[in-house]
């Protein structure tokens, strides 16, 4: 609650700068394989009750040195 308002809603939009990565090497989260499989699961249920995804508005891109991907893709699941 000091950090993020409302922390146990789940809000992709809300301004994540200083999170609290899992880390490398000898400092690394000891949960974060547990934390990526559960994100795994929950995302393949999400999948297998959705019959359509569709585009809602155009696609940002990063570009970079090191990096192009998708900074946001507005998308509707039709279930």
């Amino acid at each position: 609650p000091a950090r993020f308002r409302e922390p146990s809603r789940l809000d992709l939009s809300r301004d994540a700068s200083g999170h609290l990565g899992f880390g490398r090497g000898a400092h690394r989260c000891a949960g974060a394989s547990v934390i990526r499989m559960a994100a795994a699961v929950a995302t393949q249920a999400l999948l297998d009750t959705t019959i359509a995804i569709e585009p809602i508005d155009a696609a940002e891109w990063v570009d970079g040195f090191a990096i192009r991907g998708v900074s946001r893709l507005p998308v509707m699941l039709k279930r």
